[in-house]
């Protein structure tokens, strides 16, 4: 599931890298300069909002830890609790 949606991200992200030239040398002779800086300040304010809003939450969580990879020191850590804490 998650290389389908990292291969549709990257292919969404190449095809609009191929479009939005066009796009924006079409707004800059109609509209002019500035419509052409709005719209692509616009862009990134809904990427911004997008990542603040489905991104993950990694407040107070140290780099390492905020990875879903089980970092080294995640790894000594686990490996030095008991595998059953039932019997405890």
């Amino acid at each position: 599931m998650r290389t389908t949606a990292v291969g549709i991200a990257y292919s969404l992200s190449r095809l609009s890298g191929a479009i939005l030239p066009f796009i924006s040398v079409a707004m800059l002779d109609d509209l002019g300069a500035t419509a052409v800086f709005l719209g692509s300040a616009l862009i990134m304010v809904i990427v911004c909002v997008d990542v603040g809003v489905l991104g993950p939450r990694s407040t107070g969580l140290v780099l390492e830890d905020s990875s879903d990879e089980l970092s080294p020191t995640r790894r000594e850590r686990f490996a030095r609790e008991p595998a059953d804490r039932s019997t405890a």
